[in-house]
C-alpha cells in the first residue's frame, strides 16, 4: 500500500469513528444539563454572533435547515431562545438567547472542556501543535 492509500483509509474510517466517539461522550456528558450537542452549538454560535435568523444558523453550523428548525422549536419550548421579528425584514425572525440559555452555556462549556481535555491529555504538546496545524490545513 502507498502512503496515499493509507491516508485515504485513515481519513475515511478513523475520522468518522472519532467523530462518533466524541459525539457520544459529549451527548452523555451534556445529558445532566438537559441540552443536546446541537442545542449547545446553537447557543454558543448566538453568544458569539448575536441574534441570527435560522437560515444563518444552519449555514454557520453546516446543519440541515429542518434539523435547525426542529431544534429551535424544542429550545423555544424549553425557554432557551425567543423568536423576535427581524427589524430589517418583517417576514423573517431572529433567534435570541434567553438569560437561562446564557447561564446554561457556561455550565455546558465546563463539561465540554472536561470531555475534550481527556483527548488532549493523550497527546504531547508537540502532537497537539501538529494536530492543530494539520486539521487547519485539511479544513482550509
Amino acid at each position: 500500500m502507498t502512503a496515499g492509500v493509507e491516508l485515504s483509509e485513515l481519513l475515511l474510517k478513523s475520522l468518522p469513528a472519532l467523530d462518533r466517539q466524541v459525539s457520544r461522550e459529549l451527548a452523555y456528558a451534556l445529558r445532566p444539563h438537559r441540552v443536546s450537542q446541537a442545542q449547545y452549538l446553537i447557543i454558543d454560535l448566538l453568544l458569539q454572533k448575536g441574534n441570527l435568523p435560522p437560515r444563518k444558523i444552519s449555514e454557520a453550523l453546516s446543519l440541515d435547515q429542518s434539523t435547525v428548525v426542529s431544534t429551535l422549536t424544542r429550545m423555544e419550548r424549553d425557554g432557551l431562545i425567543q423568536r423576535l421579528e427581524d427589524p430589517s425584514d418583517g417576514r423573517s425572525v431572529l433567534i435570541h438567547l434567553t438569560a437561562r440559555s446564557q447561564k446554561l452555556a457556561q455550565d455546558c462549556e465546563c463539561t465540554i472542556t472536561q470531555v475534550l481535555q481527556g483527548y488532549a491529555d493523550k497527546l504531547s504538546d508537540a502532537e497537539k501543535d501538529s494536530l492543530g496545524l494539520l486539521l487547519k490545513k485539511l479544513l482550509g
